[in-house]
């Protein structure tokens, strides 16, 4: 009688003919048929053809095989586990996946360190950053193949930055490719960036050319929808399944550089978390040596993974909006990244501070009313979320006042003036930023 374990987890690959068979050690190796035939054999699978049967018991093994077990596509594809996959009606076979690193408690001081320094003194840009890993972290160890915006974050040379990026990767599993040549059409095959959770982006890879900027544009909006992706090996026939993709994308801070920066066009601006980054590393490297100084962090992410799991509370400024719905975290882009990029005015980027601040979730406020000083210290207490903001960009009641000026003429019912014998102000109503500018 044949070994019943003998034939668990053999799979026929009808594009390349050949056989997927999973070891003792739980890997999943490839086998010709003469292998697979031995193997069959010594598992007690006779060659020879019973009298009045047309095939041997052998063959009928591999007839059900090639038919039974038949896989569409193999590999080790982005957000999955190991082992037979039905995706999108398609037999899929995961031949590995990604180890991810444990959270362990201890301490991970010099990774605090590193974050909280490389995104001073806009201090809500680190929120953003861990509720974006956050995110990733959890979808991809329960094995939610989920799309997220774009990550970018620009920096003077040496300040950190390829560090996080680094460290991001590490967290989610270390496996990490180029994908811009793909992205521009350079090629047609993209099956290795598919067995990639992080792909990776810098702004020499790009380049500053309008045309590239919208390619990198495309490229994103066609990440962060989540939906299928055609998946295209060399030899192998094409098939279109979700991936877990997360885009990373590093640059230096100067005009020249910046530009590398994907256009505001329609689409685009939900689907970006743009961070600017400080000196975070200072003297360390220095100290620890390069390698040295990044041992330390790849040891401390576990105790760092720990709380960023269980003890790290979001802020609501973090997860308020639709895009949130969907990716986890509400989209942001630094101040001034968006003014030197995007033309934003400042009356563009105080009006999400108001929203934040004084309409809330949890605030059932339908209409705020008081006179610019009150509204400036609002905005600025420490507690707010937009407060460095608001701080750096305006530094005077008297410089909010010219804003809120801007404010109302953009959107009059809105953004109200008023007037009484003891003061003047404004008077904001909840849903300020649904009402279309005015053409005055």
């Amino acid at each position: 009688m044949p070994k019943p374990d003998v034939l668990d987890d053999i799979y026929y690959d009808s594009a390349k003919s050949r056989y997927w068979k999973r070891t003792h050690d739980k890997r999943w190796v490839i086998y010709n048929q003469r292998s697979i035939s031995l193997m069959l054999r010594a598992a007690g699978f006779s060659p020879k053809i019973s009298k009045g049967e047309s095939l041997s018991n052998l063959e009928r093994e591999f007839l059900r095989i090639e038919t039974e077990n038949q896989i569409d596509a193999v590999g080790g594809f982005a957000g999955y586990k190991k082992g037979m996959h039905c995706i999108a009606g398609q037999n899929v076979l995961i031949s590995k996946s990604v180890e991810l690193p444990e959270p362990v408690e201890g301490g991970f001081g010099l990774i605090k360190e590193l974050v909280e320094n490389l995104f001073s003194p806009a201090e809500e840009q680190k929120d953003f950053f861990y509720q974006w890993l956050r995110c990733s972290y959890e979808h991809l160890r329960d094995g939610n193949i989920t799309p997220a915006q774009l990550l970018a974050i620009a920096g003077p040379p040496g300040c950190g930055k390829t560090l996080i990026q680094n460290l991001a990767c590490h967290i989610l599993g270390g496996r990490s490719g180029r994908p811009f040549s793909w992205l521009s059409g350079k090629t047609d095959f993209n099956k290795d960036l598919c067995e990639c959770e992080v792909l990776i982006l810098d702004d020499e890879s790009v380049g500053s050319v309008y045309q590239n900027r919208l390619i990198l544009a495309k490229g994103i909006k066609q990440i962060a929808a989540g939906s299928a992706h055609r998946i295209h090996g060399k030899g192998e026939n094409p098939i279109a399944i979700p991936i877990f993709w997360r885009l990373i994308m590093t640059l230096n801070d100067t005009p020249e550089d910046l530009m590398v920066l994907p256009p505001m066009e329609e689409g685009i601006e939900d689907k970006m978390i743009v961070l600017k980054a400080s000196n975070g590393v200072g003297k360390r490297p220095y100290e620890l040596g390069v390698k040295g100084y990044w041992e330390i962090l790849r040891d401390q992410s576990g105790a760092f993974l720990h709380w960023l799991l269980n003890e790290y509370e979001v802020p609501e400024y973090v997860t308020r909006g639709p895009d949130s719905m969907r990716y986890g975290a509400t989209s942001y882009i630094n101040p001034e990244i968006a003014e030197e990029v995007y033309g934003l005015s400042i009356t563009d980027i105080i009006s999400p501070a108001i929203e934040a601040t004084l309409f809330h979730d949890k605030s059932e406020l339908q209409v705020w009313e008081g006179p610019t000083a009150e509204l400036y210290a609002t905005l600025t207490e420490s507690s707010a979320p937009y407060a460095f903001t608001v701080r750096s960009q305006l530094k005077s009641p008297v410089a909010l006042g010219h804003q809120m000026s801007e404010l109302h003429r953009r959107r009059p019912q809105a953004v109200e003036r008023y007037r009484t014998s003891k003061d003047r102000g404004w008077r904001i109503h909840r849903n300020f930023r649904e009402i279309p500018d005015s053409d005055v």
